[in-house]
């Protein structure tokens, strides 16, 4: 129903996997504690739709989307804004997705949830800013054939205690007690001047633990896990469109509260606290909720092809 695929737009998506800057391998480190706080979103349904690379157009493979219900093929962070919150945190209205599992008669197979893990990451937490609003976000590598070399994984989780206890290149079956989750990390070093930038080249990783010269702005570390149902059966499966069972990849348009994604940085990475999960009625730590007291940028949304400064100083 989304029509053919430009071969222009199909190659898109390889550019992306081929210029995003890439970790270091062993010089990346991890900070001393993972302070990180985390959002719960629902799961809002499956299309064949990539509102970062193929803006109002169709993608040759199916995206499971989560968080903002009202995204669409043409979705930006203002309209996002604007339509709501499909997390538990009504202050994040992003919208999150990633490729669609499918068995081998070509049926959807989606995930239950997803949470959004934002982390310090590799950097030290006193020097993470928030992120702005309407950054774009893409990470992995949907050509893949292999393992990529990123913190792209599938993992079986106990559901018990939650504990990860074994790590996967691609969908399989978990043992009883067991569930499968998805998890794929996102670049954190960002370039304080791009929303967008063809190619993500606005973005990096961290190397040696530190920004790269060229990426200065250190943001919260973004990791996207989507669960699955337990007891189901997963061995074989792969993506849909033709991809190969190791293109796990994620995208992000994050469209945060400013106000509330400030809090949340300043209260739990910058102060070295672990948050867990944040809600409308929990809050992780004392102190005042600036949601709503920050203004929106007056230009947030970015045309695909290009890119849009935001004034980051």
């Amino acid at each position: 129903m989304w029509g053919r695929v430009t071969a222009s737009v199909a190659a898109a998506f390889v550019v992306v996997a081929a210029m995003t800057p890439a970790p270091d391998g062993p010089a990346v480190r991890a900070a001393p504690v993972d302070v990180h706080w985390i959002v719960e979103c629902d799961q809002v349904g499956t299309a064949h739709i990539d509102p970062i690379l193929n803006p109002g157009g169709s993608w040759p493979h199916l995206h499971t989307f989560g968080g903002n219900p009202a995204v669409h093929a043409s979705s930006t962070a203002g309209q996002l804004f604007e339509a709501g919150s499909g997390c538990k945190d009504s202050a994040d209205r992003s919208a999150y997705w990633q490729p669609t599992l499918v068995d081998e008669a070509g049926r959807p197979v989606v995930p239950e949830s997803f949470r959004a893990y934002y982390r310090a990451g590799e950097v030290d937490p006193q020097l993470v800013e928030p992120a702005p609003f309407g950054l774009r976000l893409v990470a992995g590598d949907p050509m893949a054939t292999s393992r990529q070399p990123l913190d792209i994984d599938h993992l079986c989780v106990g559901t018990s205690y939650g504990l990860v206890e074994s790590v996967h290149d691609t969908a399989v079956d978990c043992g009883p007690g067991e569930l499968l989750r998805s998890d794929v990390e996102f670049p954190q070093c960002w370039d304080g001047v791009d929303l967008w930038r063809e190619g993500a080249a606005h973005m990096a990783y961290p190397r040696g633990g530190e920004c790269p010269a060229a990426h200065p702005v250190a943001i919260p570390q973004l990791s996207l896990e989507a669960s699955y149902a337990e007891g189901s059966t997963y061995e074989g499966m792969g993506f849909e469109g033709g991809l190969s069972p190791y293109g796990l990849h994620a995208d992000a348009i994050l469209a945060w509260d400013p106000g509330e994604m400030e809090t949340l940085v300043e209260g739990c990475l910058n102060a070295f606290r672990v948050c867990g999960d944040v809600t409308d009625e929990v809050r992780p730590f004392s102190g005042a909720d600036r949601r709503g007291t920050l203004p929106l940028p007056t230009v947030p949304d970015v045309p695909a092809a290009g890119s849009a400064p935001t004034g980051h100083g």
